[in-house]
């Protein structure tokens, strides 16, 4: 039987893919029951592994797209979006990844490193140590991958690291500094897993909507939440359902080449098949406050609610 193949965010390296990421963590865990009926891929990029989905290259992808101190990733967030109209995909589950990150150098030294290597989210989730260094006139480095920056400061005494424990052992590193470096312990990552098909109905689930809006409707955005809560028009909105769904969160995604205009991401407590969230997206999509046809994105088994 041919195994099903997953994409992951990580580079290549002398000794093959890079298999100490979050991502590569996060697709380790979801597939953890079936992990002899799968090859992991590394990409070097989220956007690549939307890509890859969307073209049947991979049948699933795992992309971070929230960290819980530092909100949404807005480059996973356009690359699901692209992706979908490129040639469909589905998020069909979520992950939660505790973030713990590291300040690794090859060996100790009375000397401080040139360069400070990490992923932006990672640089962003340590912003109080990545401060302290910068005071001491460390250079800040930005690399697509923890894993990445791990192995180059394997290669060079000059530079360090943050990365992740596993980085840390792999490529016989050191720790500066004995504990996490994160600004906050309670920090997790989410990850949405992609595929080709949204998740089936488990009474515990999020769906996933973009949608987006005419700036020159007056109150578009509060009109269209009202196609969630009103009873019979998105414009009665005094008139509230009983047990509207529940919007869990709302991201506004730029538009690229249209300053000030947005897609918002939407996710609701519920499922697609659910009668009340079906009802509502076809309210929406008839509202003509859309100026394109609301996008689902899918629904998954809710790991935080």
């Amino acid at each position: 039987m041919d195994k099903k193949k997953v994409g992951y965010l990580s580079p290549d390296t002398d000794h093959g893919p890079d298999k100490t990421t979050f991502g590569y963590m996060a697709a380790e865990q979801y597939f953890f029951d079936r992990i002899d009926e799968v090859e992991f891929i590394n990409y070097p990029t989220h956007e690549e592994i939307c890509y890859a989905v969307a073209r049947q290259a991979l049948d699933h992808g795992v992309v971070a797209m929230e960290n819980s101190i530092h909100g949404f990733i807005s480059e996973t967030i356009r690359a699901v979006s692209d992706a979908e109209t490129y040639g469909g995909l589905r998020v069909c589950a979520e992950v939660i990844i505790p973030i713990e990150l590291y300040y690794l150098r090859k060996e100790l030294r009375n000397q401080p490193p040139k360069q400070l290597l990490s992923h932006s989210v990672a640089l962003q989730q340590c912003s109080r140590f990545v401060r302290a260094l910068k005071k001491e006139g460390i250079d800040i480095d930005v690399r697509r991958s923890t894993g990445g920056a791990a192995y180059e400061a394997s290669q060079n005494p000059e530079y360090a690291a943050l990365a992740t424990e596993r980085a840390e052992h792999t490529y016989n590193l050191v720790r500066v500094v004995p504990n996490s470096v994160t600004d906050h312990r309670t920090a997790q990552t989410r990850f949405w897993v992609l595929g080709k098909q949204h998740a089936t109905r488990t009474g515990n689930d999020k769906s996933a909507f973009l949608i987006s809006l005419s700036k020159d409707e007056s109150g578009a955005l509060w009109l269209a939440l009202g196609n969630f809560t009103s009873i019979e028009s998105p414009r009665d909105l005094y008139r509230l359902k009983e047990t509207p769904p529940n919007l869990l969160c709302m991201y506004p995604l730029p538009i690229v080449g249209r300053p000030w205009e947005y897609n918002f991401l939407l996710e609701f407590s519920g499922h697609i098949d659910d009668p009340e969230i079906h009802e509502d997206l076809e309210n929406f999509m008839y509202s003509g406050l859309s100026l394109m046809p609301a996008r689902f994105l899918g629904s998954y088994p809710s790991q935080t609610v």
